[in-house]
């Protein structure tokens, strides 16, 4: 999770609460990401998805990676993966 390090400090202690998931077939996206739902964040414990084509994946180079993930990345804020609190 260097990139966190490196290029997304206001996640980095959001790793645990990242999922990141393959996705069969082609399509016309490389990645997505995405906020959980209630229900999501209760059935996996993750507060965020990032979604990878399988596809895609397989033909990218190792820095057409990093850069997906990390645009990917760029779509959550601190905000998306705290905690609500319960008083809200």
């Amino acid at each position: 999770m260097s990139l966190l390090n490196a290029h997304r400090p206001h996640l980095k202690n959001a790793k645990q609460q990242i999922g990141f998931y393959f996705r069969e077939g082609n399509g016309k996206w490389a990645g997505k990401a995405k906020k959980c739902t209630a229900f999501e964040r209760h059935m996996t414990d993750y507060m965020l998805f990032v979604f990878i084509n399988k596809a895609a994946w397989k033909m990218m180079l190792e820095e057409q990676r990093a850069a997906l993930v990390d645009h990917e990345l760029c779509h959550f804020t601190q905000e998306e993966w705290e905690e609500p609190d319960p008083k809200d």
